[in-house]
């Protein structure tokens, strides 16, 4: 489980979501902007699971997280289709995130859009 949020005061929080990760979850106002739950949950199946919480829903791309490593083949496919259905919440103005990427938002936006096709993530 990742936790892309390092600061509470970042913009990306009311602006859009920073990537996805194992466990994504996206507020009830950010749904909202594309069309509510329904809209988002449309094109999912149903390995994804979606869990309602309070504030929104929680995405579950697969039954356990994986560390994505190439060299163990690990299967990335239930983080792209959450990517691919999130995608219009990604926030675009985001900067470097801190500590390795801190400065160089090329590297930061190559880790946040690594789940879809054709990507380049090192």
């Amino acid at each position: 489980v990742g936790l892309e949020v390092l600061s509470l005061d970042t913009k990306f929080l009311t602006n859009g979501i920073p990537c996805v990760n194992w466990l994504t979850l996206v507020g009830a106002a950010l749904l909202d902007r594309v069309g509510g739950r329904e809209a988002v949950l449309r094109g999912l199946d149903g390995e994804i699971v979606v869990h309602e919480v309070q504030q929104g829903l929680v995405f579950q791309a697969g039954p356990a997280p994986v560390s994505g490593d190439n060299h163990e083949r690990d299967d990335l496919a239930p983080y792209r289709r959450v990517a691919e259905a999130l995608k219009p919440l990604f926030a675009d103005d985001l900067e470097g995130i801190e500590g390795l990427f801190t400065g160089d938002d090329d590297y930061t936006d190559a880790w946040r859009y690594r789940f879809f096709k054709g990507a380049k993530w090192p």
